[in-house]
């Protein structure tokens, strides 16, 4: 099996496919350089040539272009439109709407409220927690499609400048959130909470949520007097107390390494398991708030799934099964004093670099246990595609769009291989599907 890494800067990714048995890494670029001797190459619809793959692997989003030129025995790393959970204001959307409908199966987010469209509902709450004197709830404003920290910062007034300045910018759209303030702290420290979760199908909705992941540490003790004053004027350094970012507080001195993966207690970066056993220390019920943050995870996701689907068959009406695509998702989980966990974000293209013991530790069998899963469905195509490319010619066929008979002929012959697994898969979906109908009805 092939995969395309032409559009993926991660060293591991790569690493890790070079590694696995089964796989060859093809690049457009590094083969064009060498002759393309490496790279067998294929019609594609419109009578250009690309490279022969089974998997095609991006950093980015995937377009509605490159989706709906895959072949039948292509898949890819993401699924189009993931903007509906990976785009902090529809996150916000989709979340609050569900709210709306189960206020007690939704309750896992902060309030939100989505700028310049909201802001008469939330200078109307900042009026109300007394932010116009200065003090009341804390939020934290940030932009819709911002990371690592970048455009954050934190208000008591909706006067602030930079959302006075949304109000007149087309297309600046901040999202701000009611700021948790009894978050939980370990060794004074402020963390959170990165959560890996794999989506191999998006109807039915088949998740995994992966047993492990990172506890990432703020690099300054937890100082929730910084704020009283001018909220125009932040004290310097405060983004290394209050926001949990390892791309931002890597910017401070004070930030730490682990020498030893398997040492919950030191760095700036520590494994998830490690936390959670100092917590069943203290007494707290670990299975318990696993159960919590799986759930959350789940019906985060369920909130966009009816989009993604249609968006799936808008794209590849003919695909049967839904999983032309698969998703590695990265959710930041905050803790509060009372264990209740609160989801963030979700990021569709978590970073895969591994800069340290405890990086290297998770994100490389992350990536491994992900094509562990994915791997049979991708074989499955492949083996189909060679079956058929030995007895049909994959020349275009006057047919509607000028879609080859192969490609009908491997539709077909997928259809074949998974029926004696569908009883297998429908059972495998079962649960999931009854968890939507009952958050449905």
């Amino acid at each position: 099996m092939r995969v395309d890494l032409s559009a993926c800067r991660y060293e591991s990714v790569r690493t890790t496919f070079e590694k696995m048995r089964g796989w060859k890494v093809v690049e457009r670029h590094r083969n064009r350089k060498r002759g393309g001797k490496d790279c067998p190459v294929e019609v594609e619809r419109g009578g250009g040539l690309r490279i022969d793959y089974d998997l095609y692997w991006t950093d980015r989003s995937l377009t509605r272009t490159r989706f709906m030129r895959l072949l039948p025995h292509q898949m890819a790393n993401h699924f189009p439109e993931m903007h509906e959970l990976c785009c902090k204001s529809f996150l916000a959307s989709n979340l609050s709407a569900m709210r709306k409908l189960h206020p007690d199966q939704y309750d896992f987010f902060p309030d939100s409220w989505i700028l310049p469209d909201d802001y008469k509902d939330f200078s109307r709450e900042c009026r109300r927690q007394g932010g116009g004197q200065g003090k009341g709830d804390l939020f934290i404003v940030k932009p819709e499609r911002g990371c690592q920290g970048k455009g954050i910062f934190l208000t008591r007034t909706a006067g602030h400048e930079s959302i006075k300045q949304s109000l007149w910018s087309l297309g600046k759209i901040l999202v701000a959130q009611r700021y948790v303030n009894n978050t939980l702290l370990i060794d004074g420290y402020k963390f959170d909470l990165r959560l890996y979760a794999l989506v191999t199908c998006c109807d039915p909705l088949r998740v995994y949520v992966y047993r492990e992941g990172l506890a990432r540490f703020c690099t300054e003790p937890f100082d929730p007097v910084a704020f009283v004053g001018n909220e125009n004027r932040l004290p310097e350094g405060w983004a290394y107390t209050h926001l949990t970012n390892s791309s931002l507080n890597k910017g401070n001195e004070k930030f730490r390494h682990s020498p030893d993966d398997a040492d919950p207690g030191v760095g700036s970066k520590r494994r998830i398991s490690g936390v959670l056993e100092m917590l069943r220390g203290q007494g707290i019920d670990v299975e318990k708030l696993w159960e919590r943050l799986e759930d959350l995870v789940v019906k985060a996701i369920i909130s966009a799934q009816p989009l993604l689907a249609h968006h799936h068959r808008l794209h590849q009406p003919k695909d049967r099964f839904g999983d032309r695509c698969f998703e590695i998702l990265g959710a930041d989980v905050l803790l509060d004093s009372d264990m209740k966990p609160w989801l963030l974000e979700l990021n569709h293209s978590p970073s895969y670099h591994c800069e340290g013991v405890v990086d290297s530790g998770i994100k490389r069998p992350l990536l491994q246990e992900a094509m562990r899963i994915i791997g049979p469905s991708i074989a499955q195509r492949a083996a189909a595609r060679a079956h058929v490319a030995n007895q049909e010619s994959l020349e275009p066929a006057a047919g509607e769009g000028g879609a080859c008979v192969g490609e009908a002929s491997t539709e077909k012959l997928l259809a074949k291989m998974r029926s004696s697994v569908a009883h297998g898969i429908g059972v495998q979906s079962a649960d999931r599907n009854a968890t939507m109908q009952e958050l449905a009805d």
